[in-house]
């Protein structure tokens, strides 16, 4: 990494490069080998070590006045996960790196998000049961690895669905199981007020209950949109300004109604899961993020100034 630093400040400058996380866990888990733990979380962020890394409202603002002396970096996480507080907010402190955390609001305090629940299910669930009720004419399996494809599967079969339908499958799913209570993956309202008050630490808003925006009904997303906001600044009693799309992927998870419906709400930027740099030319309802998905701190650096450089 080292003899990599000269190389990455030569990239353009003026760009900001918004890294997506999600969930980091505090060990290995082999039923979810594409979550990192905690030690390749380490090592993803020791690929940022050549770069700036900034905080994402002052990055944006700096970007649109000509700031930006070189490429840059802000880190983002999605969902509203205890573990961003327990377990990734202590290692960003440690090497002084600022970071968004995008909250659905409706599971501050609440369930577990609906793919966790699905996962739980699927994986300390009864071997034997059957799933036809949601369309998979199969039963859960024995071996875990057989598990983890059913469940990758299941996912697959209820993601699209709308809110209501959505939330029955994972029900039918979770009773045809009847797996053991699920430890608890959310940050409740307590723990979302300490993950704020750390330093560097900026909340956004990602809707309520993290439906697929394009297969919502208007009224129904736009309190999604709207709502996810003023739950937000009603519990941290600070300004929201900042959103990311469920799923993220223009047309096919959110439409420009969407957008109109972000725009409609006061948020200031909006961040996608479309792939590539923030320039000065970006939308700032559609802005894009990359993705920090290789094993090593020198691979993820050099896909940072790959992208840098598109």
């Amino acid at each position: 990494m080292r003899l990599l630093r000269p190389f990455l400040r030569c990239l353009p400058a003026n760009r900001l490069l918004v890294v997506a996380c999600h969930r980091v866990t505090p060990a290995f888990d082999p039923y979810d080998p594409q979550t990192p733990d905690a030690a390749r979380f380490a090592r993803q962020l020791d690929a940022l070590r050549g770069f700036e890394v900034v905080p994402l409202t002052a990055g944006l603002a700096a970007l649109r006045e000509g700031k930006l002396r070189r490429t840059s970096v802000a880190i983002t996480f999605d969902d509203g996960y205890r573990e961003q507080l327990v377990v990734a907010a202590p290692l960003l402190a440690a090497r002084g790196y600022p970071a968004t955390v995008f909250v659905s609001s409706g599971f501050v305090g609440g369930p577990n998000m609906w793919h966790d629940r699905l996962l739980w299910a699927l994986r300390e669930g009864v071997a034997g049961a059957r799933l036809d009720a949601v369309g998979l004419p199969e039963a859960v399996p024995v071996a875990l690895q057989a598990r983890r494809q059913l469940a990758e599967r299941c996912t697959a079969a209820v993601k699209s669905l709308p809110l209501l339908a959505r939330e029955q499958a994972v029900a039918l799913v979770e009773a045809a199981c009847a797996a053991p209570p699920a430890p608890r993956l959310m940050l409740d309202a307590t723990e979302l007020r300490e993950l704020a008050r750390r330093p560097g630490i900026e909340i956004g808003a990602h809707t309520r209950h993290h439906p697929i925006l394009a297969a919502c009904a208007l009224e129904e997303a736009r309190a999604e949109v709207s709502g996810s906001r003023a739950d937000l600044e009603q519990l941290l009693g600070v300004p929201v300004g900042l959103f990311a799309y469920p799923n993220g992927h223009e047309g096919r998870d959110f439409s420009e109604r969407d957008v109109g419906l972000v725009r409609e709400a006061g948020f200031s930027h909006a961040f996608t899961s479309d792939w590539g740099a923030v320039t000065p030319a970006s939308d700032a309802l559609k802005l894009p993020r990359v993705s920090l998905y290789r094993q090593s701190a020198l691979g993820n650096a050099l896909l940072l100034a790959r992208e840098a450089w598109r």
